[in-house]
This record gives C-alpha cells, sequence and structure tokens, in this order.
C-alpha cells in the first residue's frame, strides 16, 4: 500500500529561505566584490569557505525540508553514516564546482564546466540522504522524475554560476543566490516527488 506524505509549509518555506541565504554568502565568498561588481579573481581560501558554506547550506536546505516532510503513522529516523558522507559529498561537489569556476575563469563555458559537478552534488547529497531513511517501509522512484530532478539541480546551477560572472551589482548577486536556492529546493521537492513510499505487505503465511 502506498503511503502519501504530507508538508508543514512553514518549513518549506525555511528551507528554500536557508538554500537562498547560504547560496548568497557561497557566491560573495566565491567572488571578491570589489565596488559591488563580480568577478575579480577570489583567493583559495574564499573558495574553500564558499564550498563549505554552500555545501552545508545545502546539506541544512536538505534536512529541513525533511523535517517539513512526515508520513502519516510513522515514525523516520536517519542512519548518521550516510547523513554525515551527505553532508561532506555536499561540500567536496561544491569545492568542485567553485573551483571549477575559479581556474576557468575567462573562458565562455566555465560556467558550464562548473555548474556540472555543483548540480551532481546536490543531486547525490539528496539520493544519498534519502538513502539513510529508516522506516517501516520500502522506497522506491519514479525515474522520470529523478531524471527531472537531476536535469533542474544542473541546469539551474549553471544558470545561477553564469548569472555570478556578469558585472553586476549587489541585485545580481542576489538573483543568482533566488537561482541557485530554486535549483537546490527545485530538485529537493522534485527528488521528492519521485520517491514512492510502501507499506510492506503482512506476511499471513503460518509458521513451520
Amino acid at each position: 500500500m502506498e503511503i502519501h506524505g504530507i508538508y508543514d509549509p512553514w518549513l518549506v518555506a525555511l528551507s528554500f529561505v536557508v538554500a537562498c541565504a547560504a547560496a548568497y554568502a557561497a557566491l560573495r565568498l566565491a567572488g571578491s566584490a570589489k565596488d559591488g561588481d563580480l568577478p575579480v579573481s577570489p583567493t583559495l581560501q574564499h573558495v574553500a569557505a564558499a564550498a563549505v558554506v554552500l555545501g552545508s547550506g545545502i546539506w541544512t536546505m536538505h534536512f529541513v525540508g525533511m523535517l517539513a516532510f512526515s508520513l502519516p503513522g510513522m515514525t523516520i529516523t536517519y542512519r548518521l553514516d550516510l547523513t554525515v558522507l551527505s553532508l561532506l559529498i555536499a561540500v567536496a561537489f561544491t569545492g568542485i564546482g567553485f573551483t571549477t569556476l575559479h581556474n576557468a575563469r575567462g573562458l565562455g563555458e566555465s560556467h558550464v564546466l562548473a555548474g556540472i559537478p555543483m548540480g551532481i552534488g546536490i543531486l547525490t547529497m539528496h539520493y544519498l540522504g534519502m538513502a539513510a531513511m529508516k522506516g517501516e517501509m520500502d522506497l522506491h522512484y519514479d525515474v522520470w522524475l529523478v531524471i527531472l530532478s537531476a536535469v533542474i539541480a544542473i541546469t539551474a546551477s549553471i544558470a545561477a554560476l553564469w548569472l555570478t560572472t556578469r558585472p553586476g551589482r549587489i541585485a545580481r548577486r542576489g538573483l543568482s543566490a533566488v537561482v541557485m536556492g530554486m535549483a537546490i529546493c527545485g530538485m529537493h521537492y522534485t527528488g521528492m516527488k519521485a520517491a514512492r513510499f510502501h507499506m510492506p505487505e503482512p506476511d499471513f503465511s503460518a509458521p513451520d
């Protein structure tokens, strides 16, 4: 029997705010601003800090989103090892993305080269976090919605990084952060829509 989850709208809204705030801080760190404009060459420390901020922000958004989700009559817990691993992956892949953006600065396709690993990191973190779920249910996925979630994560990450590399002031960085926040949340909630939760059928077979 399939179980349909419900969401707390306030926590859903909070998850979007968390994603946008983390994205803004990370994009601000990744490109040191001068007179409010981007880009200028960030230092390695800025790139590392941006990776930690965005990676941990993505991870926080994911688990706020998971707190917003509940299955009626069921308690959900999480495996600590996979939960921690999902955080490390988010930080590592955003680090790869920001490092690529920094090293390929000046190339027309730099935002594409950086956005792909960043999108993959968001995607991997989400589904690893889903795998960490423990409860009395079976979990399956709609493959087409999984593919759609991947397209959203990668495409929106590329778009956000492209906006970041355009000359502009604070408003443009804010727009980039909103686009990145939409990428993170869009991927997350599409991935959640792809999830199919089923209650295991009771075993009525007679004992030996």
